[in-house]
């Protein structure tokens, strides 16, 4: 299960990847190949920086979605918090240890989801001077 998951979410991480590099115009190939920057170099210094941009906020979702999906694959006895908390349930009918299991969840979420606005706040400074 562990290994089907992460085979998915690294096909979707793959996505946006590709599909940032390919939002980044075509002009800045061509710029950087009229200064003699080899394939590489255009790619780490000029192509990457942009496309990351462009990438934060939907790999930032890919992220979250990826902790939501870790409660589903609790399902199939990959203990992870929801399985835990399944587990305490089914020991104690105590309604409460999912109630807390969805507070856990939603900092988790609360802390990545200002992780990346954060993220994305320093690595557009000079989109908002």
């Amino acid at each position: 299960a562990i290994f089907a998951f992460s085979l998915n979410t690294a096909a979707y991480q793959a996505e946006i990847l590709r599909g940032a590099i390919q939002s980044v115009p075509r002009g800045q190939w061509e710029g950087a190949a009229s200064l003699g920057l080899h394939k590489l170099q255009t790619m780490w210094k000029v192509i990457l920086p942009q496309a990351l941009i462009v990438a934060l906020r939907p790999y930032g979702n890919e992220i979250i979605l990826m902790i939501k999906g870790s409660a589903i694959v609790a399902i199939i006895t990959v203990y992870d918090l929801m399985g835990i908390t399944k587990l305490t349930y089914s020991r104690t009918f105590d309604f409460q240890s999912y109630v807390w299991a969805a507070i856990i969840y939603l900092i988790i979420v609360e802390i990545l989801r200002h992780a990346v606005e954060w993220i994305e706040r320093r690595i557009t400074i000079h989109l908002h001077r």
